[in-house]
């Protein structure tokens, strides 16, 4: 039977925790445990929106909270910042994010169990 040919986003798990292999080789060859039979489970990564992790509302209100620390009560309901300007902050800290925290990690959706055949340890991949 001729090799699969594998997904781009294919991700493998030994222990359906730590899918950090990107294919069924991959997982067999860091997992001399694995025999016929065993079960192993295969995902599908996909990327984190890390742009949402930190938005204008946010930096306003540590402004505000920093500020209401430094001078108390005649910081508060500062700063006022109208919805353009905090627009345009989501959109200068989305371009920033997403130039310079570039993810290294994903989310893994679609988790199907696999269970290694003889043709797996072969070195013949099939799932």
């Amino acid at each position: 039977m001729p090799e699969q040919k594998r997904s781009p986003d294919e991700t493998w798990s030994a222990h359906e925790e730590l899918f950090n292999c990107d294919s069924l080789g991959d997982l067999l060859d860091e997992n001399d445990d694995l025999e016929v039979g065993a079960t192993v489970w295969k995902g599908e990564k996909f990327p984190i929106n890390t742009t949402g992790y930190v938005d204008a509302g946010d930096v306003i209100e540590m402004l505000g909270e920093r500020a209401y620390d430094d001078v108390g009560e005649f910081a508060e309901d500062w700063p006022d910042v109208p919805d353009e300007a905090r627009q345009e902050l989501d959109a200068l800290l989305s371009e920033w994010i997403s130039k310079h925290c570039i993810a290294t990690f994903y989310r893994v959706r679609n988790v199907v169990e696999y269970k290694l055949t003889a043709e797996d340890s072969a070195g013949r991949v099939t799932p």
